[in-house]
């Protein structure tokens, strides 16, 4: 058995599948979970776990879904929640046939009508096409720069002033360029 196994867990009478005890019903073939309510005693025998569980004074299972009762609860928690949930559903579609039986009163609005719609416009258009471009030159021009000078940069830009103008070379870079030049 695998050790992620829990006294609750239980195994499906129809087609041998572990399930979490949790589940109400086989989530491979759908088989109601065995509970003494639906199969007596003989339900025990799918809780492989069942007697390792560490049992609290007073406590007992519920006849209907398998849980844990503690002796401090009247009645079985899972059970009332799953009927609260079920009233509350009950109350809706109460709600819905209530609604759909008044004169005027439609349960469901119909769905908005179907307008003609424009022909979609283009994917692209020469604005975005535009912006492309001048996006991939900037890319390109601030390749590998500080980003602290390209944001100095793209301020003067916004500003008017000049990009950032050209940088002054050093003696030794000078000269240097001039003699790639001269090659």
């Amino acid at each position: 058995m695998p050790r992620s196994w829990r006294s609750s867990d239980w195994i499906c009478p129809g087609c041998k599948n572990w399930q979490v005890g949790s589940y109400m019903h086989c989530m491979i073939c759908r088989h109601d979970k065995p509970t003494i309510s639906t199969m007596g005693q003989l339900a025990h025998k799918f809780y492989p776990l069942a007697d390792q569980k560490m049992a609290c004074e007073g406590q007992r299972n519920c006849h209907g879904c398998h849980a844990i009762i503690h002796a401090s609860h009247a009645a079985c928690l899972a059970c009332k929640d799953r009927a609260a949930t079920k009233d509350a559903h009950q109350k809706a579609q109460d709600m819905i046939a209530k609604m759909s039986s008044e004169p005027g009163l439609p349960a469901i609005l119909p769905p908005p009508p179907q307008l003609a719609l424009a022909a979609p416009a283009p994917a692209v258009d020469e604005e975005q096409k535009k912006n492309h471009k001048e996006f991939a030159e900037l890319l390109d021009k601030y390749q590998g720069m500080d980003p602290e000078a390209v944001l100095a940069d793209l301020e003067r830009m916004q500003k008017g002033l000049p990009m950032e103008a050209p940088r002054q070379m050093s003696p030794e870079e000078e000269a240097a360029a001039e003699r790639v030049a001269e090659q």
